[in-house]
């Protein structure tokens, strides 16, 4: 085994992520490794919004992105002092959208946390980690949402 030299950990925005990032940081800090945080936009609207215009559509899309971008610099605040790292918003729905970019940028260790906030978030595992650790490039490693 190498050392891990690119570090992806993913976010909702959910406190239930907050330990998945502390991890990638005491990892990144570790092994020098960058880290990057990343957060997958949705880039579909829901159905209540299905009236409005293209352009309306790409405004609010866009909205989305800036106010996520802005967000998730906030939620990663301290956690990724000391380490080299990235903060990005990607659109697309979370599932495609992680292993898409672990494979684009060869990451050599996926963290998430083990449950989000979408509709399986009572489940043992969330649906977006499942998919994950099935589709993965690399290894995946599975924080509890909840520090115990």
């Amino acid at each position: 085994m190498t050392a891990y030299q690119t570090i992806l950990v993913t976010s909702d925005l959910s406190d239930g992520s907050l330990p998945a990032l502390e991890h990638a940081a005491l990892l990144g800090r570790q092994f020098n490794a960058e880290v990057i945080l990343l957060y997958c936009a949705e880039d579909t609207l829901p159905p209540i919004m299905l009236g409005v215009s293209a352009d309306q559509r790409s405004e609010i899309l866009s909205q989305h992105r800036r106010t996520a971008q802005e967000r998730l610099v906030e939620f990663a605040g301290e956690s990724l002092q000391g380490c080299q790292s990235q903060v990005i918003v990607v659109g697309g729905g979370a599932n495609a959208c992680i292993v898409d970019y672990a494979k684009a940028r060869k990451v050599d260790l996926i963290i998430i946390a083990s449950q989000g906030k979408g509709f399986l978030g009572h489940s043992a595992i969330g649906s977006t980690t499942h998919r994950l650790l099935n589709h993965a490039p690399c290894p995946v490693l599975v924080v509890p949402s909840v520090h115990r």
